[in-house]
């Protein structure tokens, strides 16, 4: 009974995975549409309180509180497996500090996001020639859209349970025997070991994107040059700064494009290591 009852347990916090990963990616597929089309834009007709613009962030809203329910219904799945394991009866033997606190950093984590009525802020940019400070307006979305990238830990949550280690119950019963933790880390070591070209490209290719389109949002706003630039100069030295490189061409002139350029430069090094 409590072999089935888990079973039964296991497939479904397998379904809620897959669903909290299609809401945190469609929330922020919603926000890239709407940072693109009225950046590209300007200063035209269509802007942040246009229709579509609302109706697009309006729609990142619902997906983000899908989200976070399904967030909370995934952790209570894993909470009634811990009892079947325990053998206990009381939830609360089950739910550990540590636990509470996972759950409370990813509710904080996916809430974050681009909600209608932000409005306009105004940061500092370094103007690269006299290097200057000024003040441009900047969208609110700007910082609330780029954090919203960190639901990429959704993703490998989905690659552990999907993986074929994982979904193996003679491989899962060998490895608690052993005391093997079969999280992302063991996972991303078993693809490394067999595909590991395929690994790193898919890996190395999926950061600069994503890293260049963050960086773009900092640094577009100066209005200087076309959104293509932007994207190229971004890819360029998001990359360069991904080989350690640094041929100083291009530098972050906000203070958001210089975060992630140290961000870049933490991940490189934890690549080395």
């Amino acid at each position: 009974m409590r072999c089935r009852l888990r079973k039964q347990l296991f497939i479904k916090r397998n379904k809620i995975c897959e669903i909290s990963l299609a809401f945190g990616l469609a929330g922020l597929i919603f926000i890239i549409i709407d940072s693109e089309i009225t950046a590209a834009t300007g200063d035209s007709d269509f802007n942040k309180t246009h229709p579509i613009s609302l109706l697009l962030r309006t729609l990142c809203v619902l997906c983000t509180i899908a989200l976070m329910a399904s967030l909370v219904h995934y952790h209570s799945i894993e909470v009634k497996m811990a009892l079947i394991d325990s053998g206990a009866d009381d939830w609360r033997v089950a739910l550990t500090t540590e636990r509470a606190i996972k759950l409370a950093i990813e509710l904080i984590v996916c809430a974050i996001c681009p909600f209608p009525g932000t409005g306009i802020m105004q940061w500092s940019y370094i103007h690269p020639d006299s290097r200057k400070a000024t003040m441009v307006d900047v969208p609110v979305d700007v910082i609330l859209s780029v954090p919203m990238f960190l639901r990429a830990y959704l993703l490998c949550r989905f690659m552990v349970l999907h993986s074929k280690q994982f979904q193996d119950a003679a491989t899962r019963s060998i490895a608690a025997l052993n005391r093997i933790s079969m999280d992302f880390r063991f996972v991303i070591k078993t693809m490394m070991a067999d595909h590991p070209l395929r690994v790193l490209i898919v890996f190395t290719v999926s950061f600069w994107i994503c890293m260049s389109w963050m960086f773009t949002q900092c640094e577009r706003y100066d209005g200087q040059l076309s959104a293509k630039h932007y994207y190229l100069n971004s890819l360029w030295f998001i990359i360069v700064t991904f080989m350690s490189v640094g041929y100083g061409d291009i530098v972050p002139n906000t203070y958001c494009g210089r975060t992630l350029a140290v961000t870049t430069g933490i991940v490189v090094c934890f690549n080395i290591m």
